[in-house]
């Protein structure tokens, strides 16, 4: 019998938004319960936030939206970052499959048994990756080749009338060519609102660097999955993602991109243009 557990990590989150996010995906385990041999999810919900005020208010949310299956709230004391919150709620996990989720999505009503079909059906699939919508409803393309240096500038820095002229490079960096109405496999790097894994190639892999506080650590944990299974685009799945965007979040979200950005091409090359 299959089983997911699902992780999601919380820092002085926006309390409508991880509400909604609550519900769809208590909507998406309704239409996952309704399935057989699979069992009930078990979710884990981790605050990095020091603000007590927060943290009941958090779980004030939780507790009157939550009630399809179990859940466990921890507080994890300090700010861990991104990657170190998950590994923390992923330990001792024992599930078929481990779904990493960010507070600011929301899930179609058949996202998560979609998925998990498509994973069922394809077992070198070691992480599945959705379609996703910004909430205009525009396609938020998260699948990628390895990035340059001069790609991750263009999309994060340069004013959108001057990046116009670079769209073919950042189209191809951005596998628009290829992800569209059907399942790709091969797909190099993914990023990391919903991330849908094999648990046992997750734990094989050792989960989320702790290098990397930030940004970046998806795409790292991408780069140490392949040899060992593959990455699928699976449009059937499909999510709306809120946030992205580091250069919109201030100074401090820049700094932490381009230390993890630094991180990430010390670690796996430098690719300039």
């Amino acid at each position: 019998m299959a089983s997911i557990s699902i992780s999601i990590v919380t820092y002085k989150a926006d309390l409508g938004l991880f509400r909604s996010l609550l519900e769809s995906l208590r909507q998406s385990v309704i239409v996952l319960n309704s399935r057989e041999h699979i069992e009930p999810p078990v979710l884990c919900i981790l605050d990095n936030s020091e603000d007590m005020k927060a943290i009941r208010q958090l779980k004030a949310v939780i507790e009157s939206v939550w009630t399809t299956s179990a859940v466990s709230v921890e507080q994890a004391g300090e700010n861990l970052g991104y990657g170190k919150g998950h590994n923390k709620c992923m330990q001792g996990v024992s599930s078929t499959y481990h779904l990493v989720l960010n507070p600011d999505v929301l899930l179609q009503q058949d996202a998560l048994l979609l998925a998990l079909d498509y994973m069922e059906s394809n077992p070198d699939i070691g992480l599945l990756t959705p379609y996703v919508s910004s909430p205009s409803g525009e396609q938020s393309f998260l699948c990628k080749q390895y990035p340059s240096v001069m790609d991750l500038f263009l999309r994060g820095f340069v004013p959108a009338n001057i990046r116009k002229r670079f769209q073919y490079r950042l189209d191809r960096y951005e596998l628009r060519d290829v992800t569209h109405d059907a399942p790709v496999k091969g797909i190099p790097i993914a990023s990391g609102c919903f991330m849908l894994f094999r648990t046992s190639v997750l734990n094989t892999i050792g989960g989320f660097s702790p290098r990397y506080f930030m940004y970046f650590e998806d795409f790292d944990l991408c780069m140490r999955m392949h040899g060992r299974a593959d990455i699928a685009y699976v449009p059937s799945v499909k999510i709306i993602h809120a946030g992205g965007d580091a250069a919109k979040k201030g100074l401090r979200h820049i700094w932490m991109f381009s230390v993890s950005a630094y991180r990430f091409f010390s670690c796996w090359g430098w690719k300039w243009s």
